[in-house]
């Protein structure tokens, strides 16, 4: 089937499921994260934590491979036990009975500031950033066809970069012809409408970082965070109107932090008992409401680190018992 019969026919559908016509199954999703570059997804510890998540009502896992990025343009693919780590994860998600999610990351650390930052300041360096990362994620994208992966992600926040809109087309034509999966491009909040290309992917998806109160302190209940929660999501159906596509919250967090809802990317760590009474209420809120849109095809939890280092547990830990309540309240009572 040629990709405009495809896409017609996912017009079609989409239309009906904008209207209400029809409503499929959310993806009920977390990412599985890793400190370093990803051999703990191939450990004993990754089958301790999906048997975790699929009790908490978890049906979709996401992990992100990494590459490294420099100022010369260079992106790093890494060694190869990296992709024998990827690859090992990608079956033990599918053995445990959840859908995996491919969402590769550069690592930018000691480069940039964040990736939303990178871009290179003469054409020389940017040609050479499209054509390394182009080797990545044509190599990623050859392993999620291999190993059966639904969904992948040809990008992730690169917020500078995304006005090379030629470039991004071509590589996403090229992810096509070893790709048969559906293809999404992780965009951060922020800069939604900046994107060019959304039609020549499958989904819109969505960094889910909204700032939801104007103030530190806002009660949940308040009016005014209602109507912003709501603009988000009008702002939000509006795109997924307008392109035909559905939308993926490709990551969503809530640090442990009194500006949760003002800074919600911002990391924190209280222990404030208020604070994590408030983040789990945030969270069920959340979870009710985006659960109940039907042009939202799912939801990323960020996210779990297998093991049982204490520095696994920190920032937007879902292991926190306060979000794993959350997450049992709605998710584990849809099982």
């Amino acid at each position: 089937m040629n990709l405009k019969i495809r896409l017609l026919l996912f017009s079609v559908a989409m239309a009906f499921v904008v209207a209400g016509r029809a409503e499929a199954k959310q993806f009920r999703g977390v990412v599985v994260s890793c400190p370093r570059f990803g051999q703990i997804w191939a450990s004993s510890d990754m089958d301790d934590s999906l048997t975790e998540l699929k009790k908490l009502g978890v049906t979709s896992v996401q992990i992100h491979p990494y590459a490294s990025v420099d100022r010369s343009g260079t992106v790093s693919s890494t060694r190869q036990t990296h992709s024998d780590a990827v690859a090992e994860s990608l079956e033990k998600i599918k053995n445990a009975g959840m859908v995996p999610f491919l969402k590769p990351h550069l690592a930018y650390w000691g480069q940039f500031s964040w990736r939303g930052e990178i871009e290179f300041s003469n054409e020389v360096q940017r040609k050479r950033f499209f054509s390394t990362y182009r080797e990545f994620i044509l190599k990623q994208a050859r392993l999620a066809e291999k190993s059966k992966v639904p969904l992948f992600a040809v990008g992730t926040e690169l917020k500078k970069l995304l006005r090379h809109t030629a470039e991004w087309r071509s590589l996403i034509a090229e992810v096509r012809k070893v790709y048969s999966g559906q293809l999404v491009y992780a965009a951060n909040w922020d800069s939604v409408e900046g994107v060019r290309f959304w039609k020549d992917l499958d989904q819109i998806g969505v960094q889910f970082y909204f700032p939801l109160a104007a103030k530190d302190g806002v009660p949940l209940g308040s009016q005014k965070y209602k109507e912003r929660l709501e603009r988000v999501l009008d702002q939000l159906r509006g795109i997924s109107v307008r392109l035909s596509r559905p939308v993926m919250l490709t990551e969503i967090g809530l640090a442990r932090s009194q500006s949760m809802l003002t800074q919600p990317w911002k990391p924190a760590n209280s222990m404030n008992e208020s604070v994590l009474r408030k983040r789990q209420e945030v969270a069920e809120h959340l979870l009710k409401r985006l659960g109940s849109v039907s042009w939202i095809k799912g939801l990323y939890w960020w996210k779990w680190m297998p093991g049982n280092s204490v520095h696994f547990h920190r920032d937007f830990s879902m292991r926190d018992p306060e979000m794993r309540k959350a997450l049992t309240n709605d998710w584990g009572k849809k099982q």
